[in-house]
């Protein structure tokens, strides 16, 4: 409804990709519609992949977030601790992954439950993209131990074909045959495709992740969901 007015103003619009990943090893989904218990792999670890969690500010100095400072929007150690440290509802875990003791990207998750069962969301990505197998890996361990039944990850700016490679499936906004839940709170069994808009510039790298707009806002106050600032 609003796209005519971003083009008017010279800016950019898109629909943005949702990709997901199964967790193999449940025997029925409730969250997701459409997929057989059994008709997805687990991913792979890749050689040479671990993670650490992030806890603190402190944490983050291992990280060159200028080395990516072509990717808009620029993310520092000060938005990732507001954001995510200090959340006043949300509790989120940071995760950084390191490719052969190399810190490659922060991948910044989200558990979010409905009817006593749970999904794995992505709500940021950090740095390196040329990786995702490693990504999938992490995603894939992570859900498994978890008992999610799914991960998934809202964003614009990576490549189709590179995540198709890495394991990740997409939803198909145009049919309802899969049907992989966006909306928690309150939870909605749809299919939600998600826009976003950004100016036009040629210098820069456009990411959009579902953490950077409005769309991992709280709905909803619980003072027990409530994270430590």
């Amino acid at each position: 409804q609003t796209r005519a007015i971003y083009h008017a103003l010279r800016m950019n619009w898109s629909r943005m990709d949702q990709y997901f990943l199964v967790n193999p090893t449940l025997e029925r989904y409730d969250l997701l519609r459409g997929v057989e218990p059994g008709s997805a792999g687990l991913r792979p670890m890749p050689a040479g992949v671990r993670t650490l969690a992030l806890k603190s500010h402190g944490d983050l100095a291992a990280f060159d977030f200028n080395a990516f400072d072509h990717i808009a929007p620029f993310k520092d150690r000060d938005y990732i601790t507001r954001r995510f440290f200090r959340h006043p509802i949300h509790r989120y875990e940071v995760h950084l992954v390191l490719l052969d003791d190399r810190p490659a990207c922060l991948l910044v998750t989200r558990i979010a439950a409905h009817g006593g069962r749970a999904a794995c969301r992505v709500v940021d990505l950090l740095g390196r993209t040329d990786r995702m197998d490693a990504v999938a890996g992490v995603l894939s361990a992570m859900i498994v131990r978890r008992g999610c039944e799914y991960a998934d990850f809202v964003c614009h700016g990576l490549d189709a074909t590179a995540m198709a490679e890495a394991g990740f499936s997409s939803v198909d906004f145009e049919s309802d045959r899969v049907i992989v839940p966006n909306y928690f709170e309150p939870f909605a069994m749809r299919n939600v495709p998600v826009y976003c808009v950004w100016d036009r510039t040629d210098k820069l790298t456009f990411r959009q992740c579902k953490a950077d707009g409005d769309q991992d806002r709280p709905n909803h106050f619980e003072p027990s969901n409530m994270a430590a600032a």
